[in-house]
């Protein structure tokens, strides 16, 4: 799953309407939002075994 690129600069967009709307969105929550990144693995993992030989 992939998370929605957010340009802090441009997106104003606030899914409430406290009082603190009117402020500017801090980019690095803007930057967060949707999450951030995402993990996959590139070899198969079956379980805590090959994941422990993993790291």
């Amino acid at each position: 799953m992939a998370a929605e690129i957010v340009n802090p600069r441009t997106d104003t967009s606030s899914d409430s309407d406290s009082d603190l709307d009117h402020f500017p969105i801090d980019p690095a929550f803007a930057l967060h939002r949707g999450g951030k990144m995402e993990v996959s693995a590139t070899v198969p993992v079956r379980d805590a075994e090959d994941l422990s030989l993993a790291y």
